[in-house]
């Protein structure tokens, strides 16, 4: 379990009020939007976005350097430990590190993925050996899985099931979900036991155009997923389910979070 938040932002381009409980990071970074960032323990982390480059802190945030940059836009990054991590763009590159991001390289390549992921939204991952994946919001929904530090890789396309698939969550190697949409229906959970051989959908919301957009587990025992809308003037709200592991299907919210 993480247990330091830190705060992701657009380009820094107002100032926050200061607070004792928050304080401004990231000043060597130029980005108009920065996706994703992990921590390994209290000091270590990692940070991408939109400008194509991975930065790395080895003082809880307090310095940034620069490991890697390219012209692609980087959507997702997590690490295994501090040595294997993996970073994910929208579009076909899969790119990862055995040394703690000193050198990246791209492995999409490798195993044909272009064939059929045009992008990694979400990561999850258990102990240092499995590494989980979907994508992309955008479509050709897929999910990936590994046991051995991305050296093979098993793969499941979504046809009818999923229209888009932005992130994922794994309690152990069985039981996991991802998240996303399925067009003309609303915004969508899917739930395996069986490491992501099969999936069933547990959830799906009343609105179209909208995604289950990020997951989160409370000490595998209650489970929240946050939505956003693809349209104007519609309020936004939060789905939680307790006992995630062993619910067969989540009941929609009473109350919406405008």
């Amino acid at each position: 379990m993480k247990t330091i938040i830190f705060l992701l932002t657009f380009t820094c381009t107002y100032v926050m009020q200061a607070q004792d409980s928050w304080i401004r990071l990231g000043e060597e970074i130029t980005s108009y939007r920065l996706d994703d960032i992990f921590f390994i323990d209290e000091q270590k982390g990692w940070v991408v976005g939109d400008n194509g480059q991975i930065h790395h802190t080895k003082n809880g945030g307090e310095d940034w350097t620069l490991q890697y940059e390219s012209n692609l836009y980087f959507r997702s990054i997590e690490f295994l430990n501090e040595n294997v991590g993996f970073a994910g763009t929208l579009g076909s590159g899969l790119f990862k590190t055995t040394n703690g991001g000193r050198d990246w390289n791209r492995i999409d390549t490798l195993y044909s993925f272009s064939e059929f992921a045009n992008g990694f939204c979400g990561f999850s991952h258990i102990g240092d050996s499995s590494i989980f994946a979907v994508g992309a919001y955008y479509g050709s929904s897929f999910f990936l899985a590994s046991h051995d530090q991305g050296n093979t890789w098993s793969i499941k396309n979504f046809g009818e099931e999923a229209d888009g698939l932005v992130d994922c969550y794994f309690i152990d190697k069985s039981t996991g979900f991802i998240s996303g949409i399925k067009e003309g229906e609303g915004a969508i959970i899917l739930k395996t036991s069986d490491g992501g051989i099969t999936w069933r959908n547990v959830l799906t919301t009343d609105g179209d155009s909208e995604y289950i957009w990020k997951l989160d587990i409370l000490e595998d025992s209650i489970i929240y997923g946050s939505v956003e809308h693809f349209l104007p003037n519609k309020p936004s709200f939060i789905v939680k389910s307790i006992d995630p592991v062993s619910y067969t299907h989540l009941t929609l919210p009473t109350k919406r979070i405008v």
